[in-house]
């Protein structure tokens, strides 16, 4: 029955999205993971047999979705194409509401794995759905390398089976890594990310209906990455607090996707006193969020962890001034010197918030200090000026493609033979 349903899935979510509320779809998405859990006991796959597929990778992930673990799979393609490593893209679509519309590989994808290796980019708690959706032989004899991120110390024992399936994760960050590694004697490496991060000239604030003449903070987060962990809430309250009386000439946008009307509702109301208030809740395509994100003066992640912090990273390679709190793996890119790191204090969490646990570990963002960095980053065009470019140069030096893809390379030599066509240096 399990079966039946995945391989519909994909075919029936679009009607399912238009005629079910998301809160019901999610539920249903919850009855059916506990039903395949209880049901499907991962099996290790058969070794790896170095001689049964001819060298190379496999890259299977959500390639098409709009999500934050689609751009992280495009960003590992990109990376792997540039190894000249041969290379097969499977986009793989989980349960799940998300949209599917990016067309970045849209010519190059297939629909079955061709190669030795597979890196997988399908998060721990999909795994089981993934493995009866692709089939036992897509993993059979060959090396599977999972694709991981993770946003606390623990890795969640309800997610251990997955590794059953991995011969080697790899993550973006070293935050990520440790928490692996305390679950596994398997191999964990850090596969760094690169940026980069195409705009479109022609898009301006026009184009988002954003006023020209304010100082504009921008705030990002998907409902899907859990709102809590995210923290829009304490972005609010620092700005809040930088301006206690609306300034004519400053404004904040709220970019949220995914998130319910009622969600919304309460983003809103948290601000109702301020009219320079712009919110975007329409999936927006990844170049679309780039020139979003150029268009905006400074962007604001008070977050209470983070597996990486890509759109840290992404904002600070356009030169923004980025207010974020100075915990987890965006500090790994991040110092005093091109950024503003706002102090925390650890607090467990209290109740779980799926997929966390009840006494996760997280930071806890000091908002006067948050607000103190907004104020300053409005007031002061010089010290904006001077991170943003600290921001930009550190960025485009540390997370560049040549670092990432060389990375790759040397790991997947070691692992596969045969002349590589590009020295990545």
């Amino acid at each position: 029955m399990i079966r039946l349903i995945l391989a519909a899935a994909p075919k029936l979510k679009p009607l399912l999205v238009r005629f079910i509320p998301r809160r019901i779809l999610r539920r249903l998405k919850q009855r059916v993971v506990s039903k395949a859990n209880s049901e499907l006991e991962i099996a290790a796959p058969k070794p790896f047999d170095r001689n049964a597929y001819p060298d190379g990778v496999n890259l299977i992930g959500p390639l098409t979705s709009v999500m934050g673990l689609g751009q992280s799979s495009r960003i590992i393609a990109r990376a792997l194409e540039y190894t000249c490593i041969p290379l097969a893209l499977i986009d793989h679509q989980p349960l799940s509401t998300q949209k599917f519309t990016d067309t970045a590989y849209a010519d190059k994808r297939t629909d079955k794995p061709k190669y030795s290796v597979n890196i997988i980019h399908i998060s721990p708690h999909e795994l089981p759905f993934a493995y009866l959706q692709l089939g036992r032989e897509v993993f059979d004899g060959r090396y599977n390398i999972m694709f991981w991120l993770w946003e606390s110390g623990e890795f969640p024992e309800n997610w251990l089976p997955a590794l059953n399936l991995a011969d080697e994760i790899w993550t973006p960050s070293e935050f990520s890594g440790a928490a692996v590694r305390k679950a596994t004697d398997k191999p964990v490496t850090v596969m760094p990310y690169f940026i980069e991060v195409p705009i479109n000239e022609n898009i301006d604030r026009d184009y988002f209906n954003l006023p020209e003449d304010k100082t504009l903070f921008l705030c990002s987060y998907d409902s899907g990455s859990v709102r809590f962990r995210k923290n829009p809430d304490g972005t609010m309250d620092a700005y809040k607090q930088a301006f206690p009386s609306e300034r004519p000439d400053c404004g904040i946008v709220i970019k949220v996707g995914g998130a319910p009307k009622e969600e919304i509702r309460e983003l809103k109301a948290a601000l109702s006193a301020y009219r320079n208030v712009y919110f975007i809740t329409d999936y927006l395509s990844r170049v679309d969020m780039n020139s979003l994100i150029a268009c905006c003066d400074a962007y604001i992640s008070l977050h209470r962890a983070e597996g990486f912090g890509l759109v840290c990273a992404e904002a600070m390679y356009l030169g923004k001034p980025v207010v974020a709190t100075n915990w987890s793996a965006n500090t790994e890119f991040m110092n005093s010197g091109n950024a503003c790191l706002v102090d925390y204090e650890l607090k467990p969490l209290e109740k779980a918030i799926e997929p966390f646990k009840a006494g996760t570990m997280w930071a806890e963002p000091d908002i006067a200090q948050a607000a103190a960095f907004v104020r300053r980053v409005y007031e002061d065009a010089g010290y904006r000026a001077v991170i943003g470019s600290a921001a930009a140069e550190s960025i485009r030096r540390e997370l560049n493609i040549e670092k990432s893809a060389r990375t790759a390379r040397t790991r997947l030599t070691q692992l596969i033979r045969g002349q590589l066509c590009r020295d990545v240096g």
